[in-house]
């Protein structure tokens, strides 16, 4: 299985131009997606992957992503994310906008979605429950294909297959996100599901990809070490119950103005990954910009320089609506 995106890839099967995948188009055999799109930077971007967060920072949050995955490696996945989320007091409960584009060799992916989670207000702080439907869209660009018998003579393409497209083709489905998430005054606690409807995207009559359901457990607690100095480690579990994957890390933040830190990706002796370093200003009070590199551990570190993800955070820093006065929850995220 090539799976461009996950932790098995191997440096020959990215040198030859996705001639695997045309291979596998060419068999008529069927691919599994890979899993959700991978990001450095989990601790100040929770709403990606669990919908039940909406509403979590207790005023509005927009959160813009651009993540250059492998860097330097022909077809590397990019990936970009905009969300919005907000509290609604009056109602208990919180909503919130996605926005995903993934480009990943031949083939691009496009996610949307809007979602709404319930908020219980309970001793042991803010439980919230939340769903998140969205559209999906998978294209992929027949000319970025190489297939052995193939003809690539100036403008012309021909696979010299009909199973393979010589242009962009698309199919379209429906997403299903859920999530829980728990808030206390001392540790936050999140599981969630993303792609709970399994799609099979077909190109050319054939059905080529399988998109598979991930899960995905995070928390994190905070603490001060010093009257300037808090620090927030943090773990984050993700698996489609084939593959799995963690992370883990710690951010330590200056006056509530400068944060660093640094963490690790690696379940297993086969999924070591990379060594993750980051970085964030509050540039303004309501703007704050955060940049992660990662150093790759695994094979693909001969043929790429490394992953770079940025991060900017808009929160208003103001509420919003009507209602009784929400429950106060220290939360050390935004600085």
């Amino acid at each position: 299985m090539l799976s461009l995106n996950g932790y098995n890839c191997e440096n020959q099967f990215l040198r030859v131009k996705y001639l695997l995948l045309s291979m596998f188009f060419c068999c008529g055999m069927c691919l599994q997606a890979q899993q959700a799109a991978q990001y450095t930077l989990i601790p100040y971007n929770v709403y990606a992957f669990n919908p039940a967060y909406a509403g979590m920072d207790a005023s509005l949050n927009i959160t813009g992503v651009y993540r250059n995955q492998w860097s330097g490696l022909e077809g590397n996945p990019n990936n970009r994310n905009l969300n919005a989320h907000l509290p609604i007091y009056f109602l208990s409960s919180g909503a919130g906008l996605y926005l995903e584009s993934e480009s990943l060799g031949p083939e691009t992916n496009l996610k949307v979605g809007a979602s709404f989670n319930y908020v219980i207000n309970k001793s042991l702080g803010l439980l919230s429950i939340g769903l998140r439907p969205s559209y999906i869209q998978k294209t992929l660009d027949g000319a970025i294909l190489i297939s052995p018998d193939g003809e690539y003579e100036g403008p012309v393409i021909d696979h010299m297959d009909p199973l393979l497209p010589n242009s962009k083709i698309q199919d379209s489905g429906f997403g299903l996100d859920a999530g829980i998430y728990l808030s206390t005054d001392y540790f936050d606690l999140g599981l969630s599901a993303n792609n709970l409807i399994e799609n099979k995207f077909a190109f050319s009559g054939l059905t080529a990809f399988h998109q598979s359901t991930s899960f995905e457990v995070y928390g994190n607690t905070s603490f001060d070490v010093a009257e300037s100095l808090t620090i927030l480690p943090y773990v984050f579990y993700k698996t489609d119950l084939v593959q799995h994957q963690i992370d883990i890390g710690t951010s330590i933040s200056y006056e509530e103005m400068f944060t660093a830190g640094a963490g690790f990706r690696g379940y297993d002796s086969k999924t070591i990954d990379a060594v993750t370093l980051h970085a964030g200003v509050k540039m303004t009070d309501k703007l704050t910009l955060y940049y992660s590199y990662d150093v790759t551990l695994n094979q693909l570190a001969s043929v790429s320089t490394g992953t770079h993800e940025l991060i900017l955070v808009y929160n208003l820093n103001k509420r919003i609506g009507a209602g009784e006065k929400p429950r106060i929850i220290y939360n050390p995220r935004f600085f």
